[in-house]
């Protein structure tokens, strides 16, 4: 069931994926990308993207003036669950550990990697982060410190 909406800045800074899973619309025999381990994802008032070879967010990786919410239906935040579940339990995250889903729409002109599917967190106590990916990808994402 939706909880309350945690403040944005709780989730401010810089986040590293730790580790990859399928979710639940994955086809049979799906392998996610474990190209993204490694990678850093920046989230601030201003932007969120991935980082790039330059040290800052990439142009086609960035969503400006990213607006947070928490995802207050409790059908749709079932349906998210259904879909992250078994990316939860491939990443070994306990259920009772998982906060409530909260996501981010961009006010970007142009195109980026962040898609209207793209952005839906849910977080895992106080240093990770599960981020659902493009194509039937799960982020487990940990604080950079």
């Amino acid at each position: 069931m939706p909880g309350t909406e945690l403040p944005a800045e709780q989730f401010h800074g810089r986040w590293i994926v730790e580790r990859v899973a399928a979710d639940a619309t994955a086809p049979p025999g799906f392998t996610p990308d474990r190209r993204w381990i490694d990678r850093t994802l920046q989230f601030d008032e201003d932007a969120v993207g991935w980082i790039g070879e330059a040290g800052s967010i990439a142009g086609s990786a960035r969503c400006e003036s990213p607006t947070w919410s928490i995802i207050w239906t409790a059908a749709n935040v079932r349906q998210l669950a259904q879909i992250f579940r078994p990316a939860w339990s491939a990443l070994n995250i306990p259920l009772d550990r998982v906060g409530p889903a909260h996501h981010w729409e961009c006010d970007t002109a142009e195109p980026t990697s962040f898609g209207p599917n793209e952005g839906i967190v849910f977080p895992v106590g106080d240093d990770q982060l599960v981020l659902n990916w493009m194509d039937h990808t799960i982020l487990l994402l940990r604080r950079a410190r």
